[in-house]
Formats: structure tokens, C-alpha cells, sequence
């Protein structure tokens, strides 16, 4: 789907007598979540009405300040669920083990006590009757795999701030360190355009981004070696 124009876009098709399953290469998961929908072409080249959506889970994460790692995804659309589960294993364990599950109207958990080392987590949801195309069958849909260690996300290293709650709809809180206090704060989008602005001056402050387009975010404090946030405005 095109987030700029809200149109979907032919990005493929299969023969009827194919199996019904297709595989979206171009797709980034880890970047952003995608919309989905199909249709039937007849012999006579009409082109039915799309289907319902599908939307797919993105995963996303930040480490706390005592180590924590906080999680926070998108809701699925496709078909009903009762909650999302969330999984974890170790660089040494080969098997995700499932270690909570939330509501399905819960998009954010923390793990508190995650093992030393490395960790991975992913997110899914059950479907009660699995979906069948013809040879195969799916009962779940699984999010994209967020990869942490004790010392942080990846990319998040050294952070000194958290920001909650992560989806948000119109304001944030930003806990941070004492010695952040004073620093100039920037939110862009991941092409680097700047949207809001303003100057931390307090431990805990509040953000209001209400006026933000749905979509992830990049929230940098500090003029020098930025620490850096992401955040998904629902």
C-alpha cells in the first residue's frame, strides 16, 4: 500500500491453478507495516471488488533505564483475535518460548528481567479456524524479529531516555536522565524532515504530537552524539 496516496498498488499475481500464497520481496518488515488486499480476475479480464485488509505486525523496541526491554507494536488487521503473544529466545536457546500474553487491545509490554546476553522477541496472533489456500495451513501471524542485548537495542545504545506510551495517539512522555536536562530535543520522520522542536527542562516532560501523521517517528535529544528514540503515532 502507498501511505502517501492511500491507494493500493498491483505488486504481483498468481494463476488460479497456483498455490494461493504470494510473497511480498519487496517488503521491509522491520521497517514499517504493510496493508493488503486481493482480487479475482475472471477469463474475461474483470477484476472483482479487493478483498478485506490485512495489515501486518511491526515490532518495535527501546531499552529502559534499569535494563528493561520495553516493546511496542501496531495492531494486525486481518480477523479476529483475543490477545497477542509475545515470544523470546536467547542467542544460545534456538526456540522461541512464548512468555506472556496481552489483550488484544494492548500494544506495548516490558521485560523487566530479560537474560543476560543476547535476546530476541517477536509478537503474534492466533487465529481460532486456520486459513487453508490449498496444500498449507496458517494459524498465526507473526511480527518481525526485534534483536537486544543487555546493554540496549542495537541502535539505541547509550540511551538515556524512555518514552511512553509507545504507540501513542497524541502526547508522550519522555523520562530522562539529569544530565540531559537542558538539551534541545528534535521529532523527524526517517527522511530527516523536522516536526516539532523544544528544550527539555524538566526529568519527566511531555510532548504533544497530536498534530503528527500516523506513521514512525525519530525522537533525538542533545546536540552531540543525539540519543535517539523511535516512536509510532497510531
Amino acid at each position: 500500500m502507498d501511505n502517501a496516496s492511500s491507494l493500493y498498488q498491483l505488486i504481483g499475481t498468481i494463476g488460479i491453478t497456483e498455490l494461493g500464497i504470494f510473497t511480498d520481496n519487496e517488503a521491509i518488515p522491520a521497517q514499517q507495516s504493510y496493508q493488503y488486499k486481493i482480487s479475482v480476475k475472471d477469463t474475461c479480464g474483470k477484476e472483482s471488488e479487493l478483498s478485506g485488509e490485512h495489515r501486518t505486525i511491526l515490532l518495535q523496541a527501546n531499552s529502559g533505564i534499569n535494563h528493561e526491554v520495553n516493546l511496542y507494536w501496531n495492531p494486525y488487521e486481518g480477523f479476529e483475535y483475543s490477545n497477542f503473544e509475545i515470544y523470546r529466545k536467547t542467542e544460545t536457546r534456538g526456540e522461541f518460548i512464548l512468555i506472556a500474553n496481552v489483550p488484544n487491545t494492548t500494544y506495548a509490554f516490558t521485560d523487566l528481567t530479560p537474560p543476560s546476553g543476547t535476546n530476541f522477541y517477536q509478537v503474534r496472533v492466533s487465529k481460532d479456524s486456520p486459513c487453508v489456500p490449498t496444500k498449507s495451513s496458517y494459524g498465526e501471524v507473526r511480527s518481525n524479529i526485534i534483536t537486544s542485548s543487555n546493554i540496549g537495542i542495537e541502535e539505541n545504545q547509550g540511551q538515556l531516555f524512555t518514552v511512553y506510551p509507545n504507540p501513542a495517539n497524541d502526547i508522550i512522555t519522555v523520562t530522562v536522565n539529569a544530565q540531559l536536562l537542558g538539551s534541545v530535543y528534535l521529532i523527524s520522520d526517517q527522511a530527516g524532515r523536522i516536526f516539532i522542536t523544544g528544550k527539555i527542562i524538566s526529568e519527566i516532560s511531555m510532548i504533544n504530537i497530536s498534530e503528527l501523521s500516523s506513521g514512525l517517528y525519530i525522537l533525538k535529544i542533545g546536540d552531540k552524539n543525539k540519543k535517539v528514540n523511535k516512536i509510532l503515532k497510531d
